[in-house]
């Protein structure tokens, strides 16, 4: 084959790979481009740059900390030779401006004296793509690196710079718990704790924390909950409602650790979805404003979690002598859906020999949530006279049945029947 074919081939290719890490979502791909840089020693190095700026752009702060761990683990290649990569402590101080993402991966070089010099090219940028890469390298293995970069990064801890802040509010996060950590590092991370719960700041910690994602949400709660509760609460409530149930818990728990009793907000974690929130608040109002907790906790006798309505059932007995098994029985006849599934339930749990012809009434439910609670109910009022009930939900078709029987097979059947039935 002749050689410019040859040669036009291979351009082609590479061409096709620049373009395809250009449009790539994965930061790892960048490590295709390492061939081409520094860019003046390769005919397609401009584009190159160009590709890893439009990738390295499109990546969370986060992802570079992973990426450079991932990296110093011996699985990126190190790029060119280092004699090559001398060009960025020798003075190239138009990279920063020109190719600002080969300066980025400069920074994750193994030479030690590129990463320091890079850290100082990176100085000169001032719309944030420069910052998360200066927050990893504030935890180098070198201390000069390191120093150089805690320099760099101090100086941009300012209000006007709270966006980039804002973006990269998971990675100080994860800085924040590695164990290569020293004065200096602990230092400028209180100064950025200082600086997301300023004032101005606010409305986009607030934006964070209602639509960034889990990482984002997580690192913008931890700077609301150390906020004085009147400036945090409407936050706080609103993340109440997060997906996230240990977000959404802490927040409700922070609430509850600081209401009044005029506080209306405590009725409206009532009827959260999550029965550990529910407690909480039940719990919250019965010591704040004992009136209204009692119409609550008759309520909360037929709720669907079974904590809430242990609560309710303590609750209601200090204050009187009441049979609520009685009560359970009439609402399975009287009640119906959700209400009628909670007495179901309520009736296992504190039902006695009598109620035994009722439950075993739905041991074979087509319902695998009616199946689970009769069973257990069996089990926990008249073990030994339904042994062959627990063998039979051991078996059962349903994952729910079977997981929640468990207990009470290992506590009568034994162990070793357990495993048998679950292998």
């Amino acid at each position: 084959m002749p050689f410019f074919r040859l040669f036009s081939g291979r351009s082609e290719r590479d061409k096709e790979e620049i373009a395809r890490v250009a449009a790539s979502t994965a930061v790892r791909d960048v490590v295709g481009l390492l061939r081409f840089f520094p860019p003046e020693s390769h005919r397609l190095g401009e584009a190159a740059s160009a590709a890893a700026e439009q990738l390295l752009r499109r990546t969370e702060p986060a992802e570079m900390l992973a990426f450079d761990q991932w990296s110093r683990g011996g699985w990126l290649p190190k790029g060119p030779p280092a004699p090559k990569w001398a060009a960025v402590r020798l003075g190239c101080a138009e990279w920063a401006r020109r190719h600002p993402a080969v300066v980025v991966l400069a920074s994750m070089h193994a030479n030690g004296f590129v990463r320091e010099q890079a850290v100082r090219l990176l100085d000169q940028l001032n719309d944030g793509f420069e910052l998360p890469v200066l927050l990893v390298r504030t935890n180098d293995w070198n201390g000069v690196v390191q120093a150089a970069a805690l320099a760099v990064v101090a100086r941009r801890v300012r209000v006007d710079y709270g966006a980039h802040w804002i973006r990269c509010i998971a990675l100080v996060d994860r800085l924040r718990g590695l164990r290569r950590r020293g004065t200096d590092l602990a230092r400028l991370l209180r100064r950025i704790d200082a600086l997301l719960s300023d004032p101005a700041l606010r409305s986009r910690l607030a934006t964070a924390f209602a639509t960034g994602d889990h990482a984002t949400r997580r690192a913008a709660q931890r700077i609301f909950l150390s906020l004085p509760i009147d400036e945090a609460a409407p936050h706080l409530l609103l993340a109440t409602n997060d997906g996230d149930a240990r977000i959404a818990t802490e927040c409700a728990r922070a609430i509850c650790a600081r209401a009044t009793a005029g506080d209306d907000v405590i009725e409206q974690l009532v009827t959260h979805r999550l029965p550990g929130v529910r407690v909480m608040a039940l719990q919250t109002l019965a010591r704040l404003a004992p009136e209204r907790a009692r119409p609550r906790f008759e309520l909360a006798l037929l709720d669907g979690g079974r904590s809430v309505r242990e609560l309710a059932r303590y609750e209601l007995s200090r204050a009187t002598t009441r049979d609520f098994a009685a009560y359970y029985r009439e609402a399975i006849q009287e009640r119906s859906g959700a209400e009628r599934m909670a007495a179901l339930e309520g009736l296992a749990e504190c039902g006695t020999i009598d109620d035994v012809p009722i439950l075993e009434q739905h041991v074979r439910d087509s319902s695998a949530r009616v199946r689970v609670a009769a069973v257990c109910g069996l089990g926990r009022i008249d073990p030994s006279s339904h042994l062959d009930v627990l063998r039979a939900a051991l078996d059962d078709p349903s994952p729910r049945v079977r997981r929640g029987v468990r207990p009470l097979a290992r506590l009568h059947l034994g162990r070793a029947s357990v495993r048998r039935n679950s292998g």
